[in-house]
């Protein structure tokens, strides 16, 4: 780990808007060398997903994530990451960057996507066009300074007071008609965009059911004609799944899969590993599994997935397995590396009938691709490839 060596050095990150696949490469890298990670509560998942686990996680709100603790770290020879929403330099990270230099630390300003250019993005408002390229971005305070222009205005901290924002718009000379789109919670899955006009953003707040009441995350405002293109091309907030959440009750193997699909579609998946393939605890239950199969208890064993395949038959492939024939019934179930499923085929030897609570599965012919359970007339399909 880079943390180990003789000399340390401080690495002031951003880590973008909020969606953690704007992560930057470089970030990414540096966290996981990284003996000392900074970073606020926000940013803390982003933080562990990259971050080896020997180092160390501190809040700048405490005294272990001040500028003077990263300095000490990088004379402990560590790498030390503070990690800043968006572009560290628009975030604060000036100060830390002079403590660096006034102590002779050696440090690096790995920028970050900022959300001024990021939110509008994800809501679909392009921000400059070929006819104009002008583009301002200014802070929800200073609104009531900035004259009507036709150039795109971008406005931060927006979420305070919507409405008010509109107001010192109008009477510094904007159009009651100029066009609004406000977005909250912007890249993340609980992003909203609420568009309107300046003299209409309090109807169609109250419309949309928008209140500083049911808002928390931060929000940026863009004003101008450009806002009218989100209608062609607003693509995040129109995905299949978008604001589901998805619960994943899989393993946390499995889930991992599962839950990246899903938040491809838009949605928000909740991993809850309710089960856990694991040996069996001690020999005797593989022993009487395998007894029961010898004395009869159980007629065949259907494993119907790869992990419990495994979990029954350690060591060997299911890919190995040749499919049954009919002179050579098979005794379980095997998945194949290609997904396919072999069952049982059905032999001229009559079965024997269950006897009550005896626990057993019989199954058709491949062919059919279908399982029978003996006690009840409802068949069970087998997953195929």
């Amino acid at each position: 780990m880079s943390g180990s060596q003789e000399q340390g050095w401080v690495a002031l990150v951003g880590a973008g808007p909020g969606d953690e696949g704007l992560l930057t490469v470089r970030a990414a890298e540096l966290l996981g060398q990284a003996g000392l990670v900074v970073a606020g509560a926000e940013l803390e998942p982003a933080a562990r997903r990259y971050m080896s686990q020997d180092a160390a996680l501190a809040d700048p709100a405490d005294g272990a994530g001040s500028a003077r603790a990263l300095v000490q770290a990088a004379r402990d020879g560590q790498l030390a990451v503070r990690l800043f929403p968006g572009d560290p330099l628009l975030n604060g990270a000036v100060a830390d960057a002079a403590a660096c230099a006034r102590a002779g630390v050696r440090f690096e300003i790995v920028p970050g996507v900022p959300p001024a250019t990021a939110v509008p993005a994800y809501a679909g408002i392009p921000l400059a066009s070929e006819r104009s390229g002008e583009l301002r971005i200014i802070h929800a305070a200073e609104a009531s300074q900035i004259a009507y222009s036709p150039a795109t205005l971008v406005v931060l901290g927006a979420d305070a007071a919507p409405a008010d924002l509109a107001k010192m718009l109008i009477a510094a000379g904007w159009p009651e008609t100029t066009r609004l789109a406000i977005t909250w919670d912007g890249t993340t899955s609980a992003q909203q965009t609420v568009v309107s006009a300046l003299g209409r953003i309090g109807p169609d707040l109250k419309a949309a059911g928008v209140s500083l009441a049911n808002t928390r995350g931060s929000a940026i405002a863009v004003v101008g004609e450009a806002v009218a293109a989100r209608d062609q091309l607003s693509w995040f907030e129109t995905k299949p799944l978008f604001g589901w959440r998805v619960l994943v009750p899989r393993t946390k193997e499995q889930a991992a899969v599962v839950s990246q699909r899903l938040r491809e579609y838009g949605a928000v998946p909740e991993e809850v590993p309710t089960i856990a393939v694991e040996p069996p605890r001690t020999p005797q239950q593989m022993e009487r599994a395998v007894k029961g199969l010898v004395t009869g208890r159980y007629q065949s064993v259907r494993c119907g997935s790869g992990s419990r395949s495994t979990a029954w038959t350690p060591g060997r492939s299911p890919a190995s397995r040749s499919p049954p024939s009919a002179s050579r019934p098979r005794r379980h179930c095997s998945t194949s590396a290609s997904g396919r499923t072999w069952c049982p085929t059905e032999t001229s030897r009559p079965r024997a009938s269950p006897r009550p609570g005896r626990r057993t599965m019989t199954c058709s012919t491949r062919s059919t691709g279908c399982c029978y359970r003996a006690r009840t007339s409802l068949p069970r399909p087998c997953w195929r490839g």
